[in-house]
C-alpha cells in the first residue's frame, strides 16, 4: 500500500507542476457563467491540480461538465492520463474569475481521488474494491462516504481530508503534512494502520474494529474513539496519542519520546517506556510494565 501511495504522489506532484506554472499571462474572467460538457473516455480516478472546485457524483455513466465564465473555458483542461482524469489550467497561464469555477464529474467507480492544488473537492460516495484519497496541496477534500475493501489515505500537504463515514475492511492512513485526516465512523473495520510523521492531526471513530496499529513520529496528534479488539501504539516524538475514548481489550503501548500516550484498556496493557513521556491508562487491565526512561505509567 505504501509503495502505491508514494507512486501516486509522484504522479500528482508532476501534474501539479504542469498545471500551476504561471510564467505567462493572466486571463481575467468575463461574460456569463456557462456550462460546457466535455467528451471524454472512461476513467477510474480524478485529480484536481487547480484552485477551483471539483464535485464528484456517483453515477452509472461517465460525464465531465465545466462551469465557468465563457472566456475561461478554453484554458481549463480536462484529459485522461492512464485511467485518471486530470483537471488543470493550461500551462503558463493563470486564471482570475469573478465567480466560482466548478468541474462536475460523474463516474460509476472511483479508485483514486486526488488534490494537488488549493482547490476543493467534494464527493458523495466513492465505491470500488480499492479506493485511494490523496491530498498534497493546501485545499480541502470532503467525502460523504466510502464503500470499499481497502481505503488508502495520504495527506502530505497543508490541506485537509474529511470523510463522514465508511464501510471498509482495511484502512492505511499516512499523514506527513501539516494538514489533517478526519475520518468519521469506520464501520466493521478489520485492520487500521496509521502512520503520522508531522505536525498535523489524524482522527477516527472505529466501530466493531479488530486490529489497530498507530505510529506517531511527529509533533501532531492522533485522536481515536469507538472500540477495537487489539491496539498497538508507538510514540517516539513530542506528539500525543489520545485514545481514552477507544475501548480496547488488549493494548500494547510503547513510548520512546517526550509526548504522552492516553489509552483505554479493559483486559491487558503491555506498557514500555524508554523516554520522558508518560502512558496514561483508563480501565482496570492486567499490567505488564517495562520502564527504563524518566516517564511514568499512571492511571487516568
Amino acid at each position: 500500500m505504501m509503495r502505491r501511495i508514494l507512486a501516486i504522489g509522484v504522479v500528482l506532484v508532476i501534474a501539479s507542476l504542469t498545471g500551476c506554472n504561471y510564467f505567462g499571462q493572466c486571463v481575467n474572467g468575463s461574460g456569463l457563467v456557462i456550462s460546457e460538457v466535455r467528451e471524454i473516455e472512461d476513467f477510474t480516478g480524478v485529480v484536481n491540480t487547480a484552485s477551483f472546485d471539483l464535485i464528484v457524483t456517483r453515477s452509472d455513466t461517465y460525464s465531465v461538465e465545466v462551469r465557468a465564465q465563457e472566456n475561461l473555458l478554453p484554458i481549463i483542461e480536462t484529459y485522461i492520463s492512464g485511467n485518471t482524469l486530470i483537471i488543470e489550467i493550461e500551462n503558463g497561464v493563470c486564471l482570475k474569475s469573478n465567480s466560482n469555477v466548478e468541474v462536475h464529474v460523474s463516474m460509476p467507480e472511483t479508485e483514486l481521488l486526488g488534490l494537488t492544488g488549493s482547490g476543493r473537492v467534494f464527493a458523495d460516495v466513492l465505491v470500488s474494491t480499492e479506493v485511494e484519497v490523496s491530498n498534497s496541496g493546501s485545499g480541502y477534500m470532503e467525502i460523504d462516504s466510502v464503500l470499499t475493501e481497502t481505503l488508502d489515505l495520504g495527506n502530505s500537504g497543508s490541506g485537509h481530508i474529511s470523510i463522514l463515514g465508511s464501510y471498509v475492511n482495511i484502512v492505511d492512513a499516512v499523514q506527513s503534512g501539516s494538514g489533517s485526516i478526519l475520518c468519521g465512523t469506520l464501520f466493521g473495520v478489520v485492520e487500521v494502520d496509521i502512520r503520522h510523521s508531522s505536525s498535523g492531526r489524524v482522527s477516527a471513530i472505529l466501530l466493531d474494529g479488530v486490529e489497530l496499529d498507530v505510529v506517531l513520529s511527529g509533533s501532531g496528534r492522533v485522536e481515536l474513539s469507538g472500540d477495537v479488539e487489539v491496539a498497538e501504539y508507538s510514540l517516539n516524538s513530542s506528539g500525543r496519542i489520545d485514545a481514552l475514548e477507544l475501548e480496547v481489550s488488549d493494548v500494547d503501548a510503547t513510548n520512546t519520546g517526550s509526548g504522552n500516550i492516553y489509552v483505554w484498556a479493559t483486559d491487558l496493557l503491555d506498557a514500555t517506556i524508554t523516554g520522558s513521556g508518560d502512558i496514561i491508562y483508563l480501565g482496570n487491565p492486567e499490567l505488564s510494565i517495562s520502564i527504563t526512561g524518566s516517564g511514568s505509567l499512571r492511571s487516568y
